[in-house]
């Protein structure tokens, strides 16, 4: 189910080591909801920003066909696991 809705999708990870030079970025990832800082894995924190892209971009008329597939793919799923 996860495959089917993530197809050509791509995961984009920045990650910089927090220091005086990176306050300004801290500040402005500390506002966004797919970024923060990571501390414990090395000396000091570590900044971070997520961005999940779709590089097969649908046509919104096509939205009801996909939420329609979806929901076969979830039905089938729900009963195979009964």
């Amino acid at each position: 189910l996860t495959a089917a809705r993530f197809k050509d999708c791509s995961l984009i990870i920045t990650l910089a080591r927090s220091s005086r030079e990176t306050a300004d970025l801290r500040q402005r990832l500390c506002d966004l909801p797919n970024a923060g800082t990571i501390s414990g894995v090395t000396k000091g924190e570590v900044l971070y920003h997520m961005q999940l892209i779709d590089m097969d971009l649908k046509h919104v008329s096509k939205i009801r066909t996909h939420y329609e597939k979806d929901k076969l793919i979830a039905s089938i799923m729900e009963q195979a696991k009964a």
